[in-house]
């Protein structure tokens, strides 16, 4: 704390002797006497090139009817005990996330605060202004709220700008894009490893199934076959053999194959007698009987 005359001199301080104020305080202060209202000073290095800023706050007398400014007081704040620890909190965790305090300062964007992935930046640290796909140039160019695009470094980033009401100052809180999509990456990798899974076992159940039908399939052709093949064997056995009229139908009682005995029975060529049903071997008077 510095109490000032009203010529903006320290003339006492709580911490040893008066320093000679900077010009930003010295402006700020008579400022405020001017106008009978406190003002905020705004970020400037000190003597020790050190980050500061402050309150500077008139002291007024009241003489009849007329109030006079008499000096003021310069509240000092040191930012890296009172301001930069909140800047540089996060709530959770984070590889690359940090908050930025920016001003214009000419045609450039100024950094006010100490940067997380480089050192001694507060008030030292420029970019040009006319970078606008960079969310601190971008802020002072009048864009408000969420945007992409590279940060100081050339990292893609999502950020956040708002500026802070009454003050010059722009708030950006970042982070890189492969942070912030990280656990959305994980969660498609997951959905589609889950998707891609379900799919290879329903191809392999499927295939599991169509090969076992396959194989019941060839498995009962193969089956009817043998089967075929002994009643045809079984069948020219009789054939040879048997003076009686053999016939073998299907299960439509269409005629199959006929003996040499039934061909000449019936009067029939062998072409011409299969595929005949047994019916048709029957004359129509009998025919009720039959059936």
């Amino acid at each position: 704390i510095l109490l000032l005359n009203p010529e903006a001199d320290p003339v006492l301080g709580m911490s040893g002797p008066p320093a000679t104020l900077r010009p930003e305080v010295r402006s700020a202060a008579l400022r405020a006497m001017e106008s009978r209202t406190p003002l905020f000073v705004d970020l400037h290095e000190a003597a020790a090139n050190e980050p500061v800023c402050g309150v500077v706050a008139p002291l007024l007398l009241r003489r009849g009817e007329a109030t006079d400014a008499v000096g003021a007081v310069f509240l000092r704040i040191d930012p890296a005990e009172f301001l930069y620890p909140m800047i540089q909190a996060w709530p959770v965790p984070s590889r690359t996330a940090e908050t930025l305090l920016v001003r214009k300062d000419g045609d450039s964007v100024l950094f006010l605060n100490e940067l997380r992935h480089r050192k001694e930046t507060a008030l030292r640290f420029r970019i040009p202004l006319e970078r606008g796909d960079v969310p601190a140039a971008a802020a002072l160019r009048g864009r408000v709220g969420f945007m992409r695009g590279p940060d100081y470094s050339g990292v893609p980033v999502l950020a956040v700008i708002e500026p802070l009401p009454s003050m010059s100052w722009f708030l950006i809180a970042k982070m890189s894009e492969e942070e912030a999509f990280a656990g959305f990456r994980m969660q498609s990798a997951l959905i589609f490893s889950s998707v891609f899974g379900s799919m290879l076992l329903v191809l392999f159940v499927s295939g599991f199934f169509l090969q076992r039908a396959q194989k019941e399939r060839y498995r009962a052709e193969a089956d009817a076959r043998r089967e075929r093949d002994a009643l045809l064997r079984h069948f020219e056995y009789l054939v040879r053999y048997a003076n009686d009229i053999i016939l073998l139908v299907d299960a439509d009682e269409r005629i199959v194959e006929a003996n040499d005995r039934a061909l000449e029975s019936y009067g029939y060529e062998r072409e011409e007698m299969t595929g005949l049903r047994t019916t048709d071997l029957v004359a129509p008077e009998n025919l009720e009987e039959f059936v």
